[in-house]
């Protein structure tokens, strides 16, 4: 499960649904699988009128989630046809929901 924050505890939250691979507020769902890049990925759903939006940077913060960059394992590839010699291939890892982590900001509704 993706390591989760309240920036104010006790403070109300939007309503959220936190599973160990997606996020879901209101009809915004971010996949974290999905939303992995080779750069570290932020997004930022926000509360603007009336409804949930996600970036820009209008309305209230209602949630961050932070996504690592995607991690890569070399393994034994086909062998080079002009040279002979054995190469390698990048293959992404498996995206460990324990890395990604969601902040939870205070929501007024």
């Amino acid at each position: 499960m993706p390591m989760t924050t309240l920036i104010q505890p006790g403070a109300p939250i939007a309503p959220v649904a936190i599973a160990a691979d997606r996020l879901t507020i209101g009809d915004i769902t971010v996949d974290f699988a999905a939303e992995q890049q080779d750069n570290a990925a932020e997004i930022v759903i926000r509360h603007h009128a009336g409804a949930f939006v996600r970036g820009g940077d209008q309305g209230a913060i209602v949630a961050i989630v932070r996504i690592p960059a995607r991690r890569y394992t070399e393994q034994p590839g086909d062998t080079d046809p002009i040279t002979g010699e054995p190469t390698t291939t990048r293959v992404a890892d498996p995206l460990d929901p324990n890395a990604v982590s969601v902040e939870l900001w205070p929501f007024a509704g």
